[in-house]
C-alpha cells in the first residue's frame, strides 16, 4: 500500500461558491414601500380612535339596530363603490358622516364624535347625523371623546343631527358643549326637557306640534337662516320625547 502526502486541494479563484456571503442588513437601504393603486395621504392623526370612522352608512329592515360609534370626521372619504347611492338631486355635500336607519326596529346608539386640531376644525363643514326609524323607539347619546388632549389643543366640530321615528319614543341625550337649536316636531305624546338642559336655554318657542329652543349664548346667532353651529332635530308623531345631557 502507497500512502501519499499530497498538499490538500484548492479551489480556484475563479469558481464561485454555491453559498452566497452573509451581508449585514443594516447596510442595505430597506426596501421601497408598496404601492397598491391610488393610496390614501398619510394621516398625522394621532388622537384619532381605533375603530373610528367617516361616512357610515348601515341599513337595519328588519330588527333593532343597536352600536357604539367612534365619528371622526376628518378621515377621508372612502371609495365611492362602498357608498350608498345618492338621492335624486343630491351631491358629495349632502352625504351623511353617520346614517343608521331601521324599518321595523328600536335603535340604540352611542355616538363619541372625536376632535381636531383648530386647522382641521376650521377647514371642515359641521358633521351631519341621521337616525331614522319607521316603527321603534330611538335612543341616542352623543359625546365628545374622553381621550383627547387638553380643550385648548382640540375642537369638536358642531354637528347637525336629525332623530326620527313615526311611531316611537325618542330618547336623546347630548354632550355638554351643545350650543345650538333643538327643535322637536310631535303630535301625541309630551316633550320633557332635563333640568340641567333647561338652565341653559335662553330662548323657547313652543306651540301645538312644534317646540324650538336655543342651548347656550343667543347672542352669536346673528342670522337664525344661516346658523352653522350644532343643531338638533327630533320628529315622533306618536311618541314622548326626552332629552338631557349625557355627562348627568
Amino acid at each position: 500500500m502507497i500512502i501519499r502526502d499530497d498538499p490538500p486541494a484548492t479551489i480556484p479563484k475563479d469558481v464561485k461558491s454555491p453559498i452566497p456571503p452573509v451581508t449585514n442588513p443594516i447596510d442595505e437601504p430597506p426596501p421601497p414601500p408598496y404601492t397598491f393603486g391610488t393610496q390614501r395621504p398619510t394621516s398625522t392623526r394621532s388622537r384619532s380612535h381605533p375603530q373610528a370612522a367617516n361616512y357610515l352608512s348601515i341599513r337595519q329592515p328588519v330588527g333593532s339596530l343597536e352600536g357604539i360609534y367612534f365619528l371622526d370626521p376628518f378621515l377621508p372619504m372612502p371609495p365611492k363603490y362602498m357608498l350608498p347611492s345618492l338621492g335624486i338631486g343630491q351631491t358629495e355635500e349632502d352625504r351623511k358622516n353617520l346614517s343608521l336607519k331601521a324599518s321595523v326596529g328600536a335603535i340604540n346608539a352611542d355616538i363619541t364624535i372625536l376632535g381636531g386640531s383648530e386647522t382641521e376644525s376650521s377647514a371642515k363643514r359641521r358633521v351631519d347625523m341621521e337616525v331614522r326609524t319607521r316603527v321603534g323607539a330611538v335612543f341616542v347619546k352623543v359625546r365628545e371623546s374622553s381621550t383627547q388632549a387638553p380643550s385648548s389643543a382640540y375642537n369638536r366640530l358642531p354637528f347637525h343631527l336629525l332623530c326620527s321615528t313615526q311611531m316611537g319614543s325618542i330618547n336623546l341625550l347630548l354632550p355638554n358643549s351643545f350650543h345650538g337649536f333643538i327643535t322637536v316636531t310631535t303630535s301625541v305624546g309630551h316633550v320633557s326637557i332635563s333640568p340641567e338642559l333647561s338652565a341653559n336655554t335662553s330662548w323657547m318657542d313652543s306651540g301645538m306640534r312644534k317646540r324650538r329652543i336655543f342651548v347656550g349664548d343667543m347672542h352669536v346667532v346673528g342670522d337664525v337662516g344661516s346658523w352653522a353651529g350644532d343643531e338638533v332635530v327630533v320628529e315622533t308623531p306618536v311618541g314622548t320625547v326626552d332629552i338631557g345631557y349625557s355627562d348627568y
